[in-house]
């Protein structure tokens, strides 16, 4: 299962070198993250509800090329492993009409119970 979610880098999520900013790169991903849940059948305010959160024990990633202010693409995200009680979403981002991605890399997640902490 793979998703994507368009993207444009604007003005506020972009250094002062008119590089994308590197926490803008990870909301684009998070948008991504967000869409593929939805996607599985695992909406996040349903897994909250249900009283379990999944946070980041690894976060990756790889810059190619520069994104620059006015750039337009797409953020894939796909599942790359299933553990017990954790998951590995695959991640890269590409302009538009380019095969060849910008930003790659994976978070990996792992499922907690809410209340125990654990």
């Amino acid at each position: 299962m793979e998703v994507e979610t368009p993207f444009e880098v604007l003005w506020a999520d972009a250094d002062p070198s008119d590089r994308i900013y590197y926490a803008a790169a990870l909301r684009y991903v998070a948008e991504a993250e967000e869409a593929l849940f939805r996607k599985a059948g695992f909406a996040s305010s349903e897994t909250l509800r249900q009283g379990y959160g999944f946070p980041r024990a690894h976060v990756e990633l790889d810059y190619r090329r520069p994104l620059k202010i006015g750039d337009r693409g797409a953020t894939r995200a796909w599942i790359g492993r299933v553990g017990n009680s954790s998951i590995r979403m695959n991640f890269c981002l590409a302009k538009q009409e380019e095969a060849e991605p910008y930003i790659e890399g994976h978070i990996d997640m792992v499922m907690i119970n809410l209340k125990s902490g654990y």
